[in-house]
């Protein structure tokens, strides 16, 4: 697989685009998960969407924390995928929606991804688990 440069700048002016009809409100982050072989910092382009209403509850906890639901696009996409589905889902009540852009895909690091399906599998499982240990 391979991919077509384009300039970080460039990538960022689509995606605020694509992402700026929305009604809901969002931060963009790029979040470090980890370091190449070549000793660069690898990063993932994750939205985080402010947290829909609270639901209504007697449990005090339940209306403070609200349940994270994590949007990931499929091989080859990004999270503009979801675009038309963003307004929605985050507005559900209790729920903070996270969207996230896989390595190599959408704005997050490009990595060389080894030629075994099974083993860009396991990569993309270690980059998700360092992200999930960071709390992002």
């Amino acid at each position: 697989m391979s991919w077509f440069p384009t300039k970080a700048e460039r990538a960022a002016n689509a995606e605020s685009k694509i992402l700026g009809g929305l009604k809901v409100k969002y931060e963009t982050k790029m979040v470090e998960c980890g370091t190449a072989l070549d000793g660069s910092k690898l990063t993932m382009n994750t939205v985080i969407f402010s947290p829909g209403p609270p639901v209504s509850s007697d449990s005090e906890e339940s209306k403070n924390k609200p349940i994270p639901v994590v949007v990931a696009h499929g091989y080859g996409a990004g999270l503009g995928m979801f675009f038309r589905n963003f307004d929605s889902m985050a507005s559900i009540p209790g729920v903070q929606l996270f969207a996230v852009d896989w390595m190599g895909m959408g704005r997050s690091s490009r990595v060389p991804f080894p030629k075994s399906t099974s083993k860009k599998a396991d990569q993309i499982k270690k980059t998700s688990e360092k992200k999930k240990k960071k709390n992002c």
